[in-house]
């Protein structure tokens, strides 16, 4: 699909070609959000494009100098995201408010994006707990982070720029309505991870 948006014309323009191609394509353009795997050419403050590449539809700042994450698309009608929850930078150990549930719930999963990558070594790594405030429980049974993997949970790779890292509970997924929950990172060593944009979502069902 064409991520072109033609306008205004030109009268250099031929007529023929604006009427069967450049008006076409600009409809089609506008139909889809500007559809690609990378980002449309010359955007403008407020622009929406879905990035197909990472299932995020995306708008373009008020500045018109960056993408910030809108929302994120293919979430099965029975589920429900909350979020997303925009933290700008997080670069040491911190808690995250990342949901409060308006009702009864299952969480399904968490999904991290940061506008940049993280490179981990044993020893050295951001690692991740879910956690329900209200319960005092959490939803991670051990240890998973961006090199140790947590059977059921994820893990055990580096966040990739721009790309959904998604976590999985394997215990007390269940919640009750109002529950508040946190996402809990831990920077274990010195991993080279300054996550900047990092947003989060959490998907419930």
């Amino acid at each position: 699909m064409t991520q072109t948006y033609e306008s205004p014309f030109t009268e250099e323009d031929d007529l023929a070609v604006v009427a069967t191609q450049k008006i076409p394509n600009t409809f089609a353009t506008l139909r889809d959000h500007f559809a690609g795997t990378s980002p449309p050419p010359n955007p403008v403050a407020h622009q929406f494009w879905v990035d197909q590449s990472n299932s995020l539809l995306m708008q373009r700042n008020a500045a018109n100098t960056a993408w910030d994450i809108f929302a994120r698309l293919g979430v099965p009608t029975s589920q429900q995201t909350l979020g997303p929850g925009v933290h700008g930078t997080v670069n040491a150990t911190v808690n995250l408010f990342v949901g409060l549930s308006p009702a009864a719930r299952t969480v399904t999963k968490i999904i991290l994006v940061s506008n940049a990558a993280s490179t981990s070594t044993s020893g050295n790594e951001v690692t991740f707990q879910l956690r329900n405030l209200t319960a005092a429980q959490n939803l991670f049974s051990g240890t998973v982070g961006t090199f140790t993997a947590l059977g059921g949970v994820g893990g055990g790779a580096d966040l990739v720029a721009n790309t959904a890292y998604v976590l999985t509970p394997n215990q007390n997924a269940n919640i009750a309505a109002n529950a508040a929950l946190e996402l809990q990172i831990t920077y274990v060593g010195a991993p080279t991870a300054t996550l900047t944009r990092f947003t989060t979502y959490l998907v419930v069902e």
